[in-house]
């Protein structure tokens, strides 16, 4: 669904700010 897809791209943005952050 819209709405499982929109969840994974945002897991997927905040994992890559996080580890963007780590760095």
């Amino acid at each position: 669904t819209g709405a499982s897809r929109g969840y994974a791209f945002v897991e997927y943005e905040t994992e890559r700010e996080m580890r963007h952050a780590y760095e």
